[in-house]
């Protein structure tokens, strides 16, 4: 019998991961984009603050403090910035799918102008106390 209890809840669930800078208003912006287009129900959204993402921040090597980008979790491997991003968008339908082709441009650029953003998001979009909670018709995304 297998002993499913040492396990993380995360690596339990057949979803991928999205973690998100929960008091960011663009990323919360961003997360609900991806609940809006997420149609095959794929992805499992969780603030960085959580204590679930905490767990899984540590777990891939991440200091707890880290909120310089959102965090794809899927097959096992971590995925940030700009990787993460089109990684998600590839798993959407058409037309968001078609974003991938920013994939063509360097790696150095796509995450340079990511950190750009990242780095100003708080002054440009604004912040919240907390992680704002998720519609009720929402939360299986939580």
């Amino acid at each position: 019998m297998n002993n499913t209890n040492n396990i993380p809840a995360y690596m339990r669930e057949n979803k991928d991961i999205v973690l998100f800078d929960g008091i960011c208003n663009l990323c919360n912006t961003w997360g609900k984009f991806i609940v809006k287009h997420d149609l095959d129900n794929r992805f499992r959204l969780l603030s960085i603050q959580s204590n679930e993402g905490q767990e899984i921040l540590r777990h891939f090597g991440y200091p707890d403090d880290y909120l310089e980008s959102i965090i794809l979790i899927t097959g096992g491997q971590s995925y940030e910035k700009s990787e993460a991003v089109l990684a998600i968008m590839a798993k959407m339908k058409y037309p968001w799918k078609l974003f991938t082709i920013f994939k063509v441009a360097p790696l150095v650029f796509r995450d340079w102008l990511y950190g750009l953003i990242a780095k100003n998001r708080y002054k440009i979009f604004g912040k919240n106390e907390f992680c704002p909670i998720i519609p009720n018709d929402d939360r299986k995304k939580s």
